[in-house]
């Protein structure tokens, strides 16, 4: 029997937190310095938590939704 849970992360790494989103370590660094995407510092390591990249995915989705629609129009 196997009690073990399994923990979902709170944070990621910088590169974990690029290569998901799909842009490199530029473009991450530009959202950074943009204010996009919020990191945290624990010691010397910088994380992102992975509610940023949620909020700034779907921020973007919803962008583009806004766009789709007045394409639409």
């Amino acid at each position: 029997m196997n009690t073990q849970q399994q923990i979902t992360p709170l944070t990621v790494g910088v590169e974990s937190a690029y290569r998901s989103l799909g842009i490199g370590r530029t473009a991450f660094y530009a959202l950074v310095r943009a204010g996009e995407i919020r990191l945290i510092k624990l010691g010397k390591r910088s994380l992102v938590p992975c509610a940023e990249l949620e909020r700034l995915v779907a921020d973007r989705l919803n962008a583009g939704s806004t766009v789709a629609r007045a394409v639409a129009k």
